[in-house]
């Protein structure tokens, strides 16, 4: 073969390369969740109005069991905006659920702040449903694990769904 044909079949093939990559299929929110693990991965995720909330830095987000009650909390930040969540449970207890609001078992707040200055806390009051469910909660190994799901409303701000919620991490006794 000549040095030209053989120039052509290259450019032909970059160019037939080049085709397969732009064919990026995209990542659905849900699949951008960490799976429902039990095993201390310090994982945490959910949807909030649809969009991923995903925390795998053990840095922000934390798990406390102390006096009869678990709290766990996760953060992140994504440019402007500054997000978190935090969950309670009294006297907690594995696969069983725990409605929310309910100030004496269980309660869910959600936070919201922009760099500008502005924010929406919505406080444990503000939950208006949902629920917490504990998977997983080892005292020999200090894992606590579960999912949850909760809808909160701030007058002022806008009504925040929180959903296929979950979390895996090891807690500070």
């Amino acid at each position: 073969m000549t040095t030209k044909v053989l120039s052509f079949l290259l450019i032909l093939l970059l160019a037939q390369c080049d085709r397969c990559q732009e064919e990026v299929i995209p990542i659905s929110e849900i699949d951008k969740l960490p799976p429902a693990t039990q095993s201390g991965k310090f994982t945490f995720g959910c949807l909030v109005n649809g969009k991923a909330f995903v925390q795998k830095h053990s840095g922000v987000m934390n798990a406390i069991y102390q006096q009869g009650f678990i709290q766990i909390a996760s953060g992140q930040e994504i440019g402007e905006i500054s997000e978190g969540i935090n969950l309670v449970i009294n006297l907690p207890q594995v696969n069983t659920p725990y409605k929310l609001p309910n100030f004496v078992e269980s309660r869910a707040l959600y936070r919201k702040r922009y760099k500008s200055g502005s924010y929406c806390y919505y406080d444990y009051n503000n939950t208006q449903s949902g629920h917490i469910i504990l998977t997983r909660l080892d005292h020999q190994k200090f894992i606590v694990s579960g999912k949850f799901e909760f809808t909160t409303v701030l007058p002022g701000c806008d009504t925040i769904r929180v959903t296929d919620g979950r979390f895996d991490m090891e807690y500070i006794p």
